[in-house]
């Protein structure tokens, strides 16, 4: 039988490998990121019907929870607009460590409102995690003007927030809903958000220019959210299942250092796939600052 520790680490190569791809379509296939917030957006709902019909609705909770929940979902959808947006500009091996610093806004918001007392060294891992989130906005020379543009590390940050927010209230939900009715609620949240988000009066022409050209683009997009992501999922919640949460999750945090070696690889001369090569220039930056934001996510995590 696998044990939790081996669907952790699974888990977190398989998203790793969604946000190659979604780097990849966003950076050299997509015309625009409204596309990708459209189709991944349907692509939840649909998600969310499905589950809705394999578990059907048995909870009954307090209007405010139900509140809550749909709140959760929007925030997990803006989240995920903020860091597409943020693949679209910058590089993937950069934007995914910032965004797995939700855990410190996660730990902050536990001492602000469930009373949650932070230790020194949940202190120490806060202060570690956000010194290297930091570093790795540093700009190398002859770099993209992108690379160094604090507003778009900013809205990846905002992104991590949100997140967090996101988790804690859906925490708080699952007292009161199913697991997959609360699944549900989030995938029809968080859709409608990118939807909302990915509306534009030109769409459809985008979409019949991109598919005039290739329909790969699309399904290569369905193969990541919807097949590689829920298979991601299944093996996440099924690795906090089996083992210590705080164990498991912090063996997910090793997300990053999965996303750097294959946006490297894939980089190669050979393949070209991408265009972030690990070389003596960028290499040294993103990889401590990588290294600290893992061990400050450990300090919090496993205090």
């Amino acid at each position: 039988m696998i044990n939790w520790a081996t669907l952790a680490i699974f888990s977190s190569l398989i998203f790793s490998f969604v946000a190659v791809i979604d780097k990849y379509l966003l950076g050299h296939s997509l015309p625009n990121v409204r596309i990708f917030y459209c189709i991944v957006g349907l692509i939840q709902i649909l998600m969310a019907l499905i589950i809705l019909i394999i578990f059907p609705w048995q909870s009954n909770p307090p209007a405010t929870t139900l509140i809550i929940s749909i709140f959760s979902g929007a925030m997990w959808g803006a989240g995920l607009i903020l860091m597409f947006f943020g693949m679209s500009k910058l590089e993937v091996s950069r934007v995914v460590p910032i965004n797995h610093t939700y855990p410190v806004f996660v730990t902050i918001m536990a001492v602000g409102f469930l009373g949650e007392q932070l230790s020194l060294t949940q202190s120490i891992g806060i202060l570690v995690a956000v010194s290297g989130a930091a570093l790795i906005t540093i700009r190398p020379n002859k770099a993209s003007n992108n690379i160094g543009n604090p507003k778009i590390y900013s809205l990846v940050f905002l992104g991590s927030f949100f997140t967090a927010t996101a988790l804690v209230t859906y925490k708080y939900a699952l007292d009161d809903i199913h697991f997959w009715n609360l699944t549900a609620i989030r995938s029809f949240s968080l859709g409608g958000i990118l939807l909302i988000g990915g509306y534009h009066h030109s769409l459809m022409e985008s979409l019949r220019t991109t598919t005039r050209k290739s329909w790969g683009p699309l399904y290569m997009l369905v193969f990541a959210e919807a097949v590689l992501a829920p298979v991601g999922m299944i093996t996440q919640l099924q690795s906090l299942a089996l083992g210590p949460v705080s164990l498991a999750s912090t063996l997910m945090s090793i997300r990053p250092f999965f996303v750097l070696i294959i946006s490297g690889v894939l980089s190669t001369k050979h393949l070209s796939f991408l265009d972030e090569p690990i070389d003596r220039r960028t290499l040294p930056v993103k990889l401590f600052s990588t290294i600290l934001i893992f061990i400050g996510v450990c300090l919090i995590t496993l205090y």
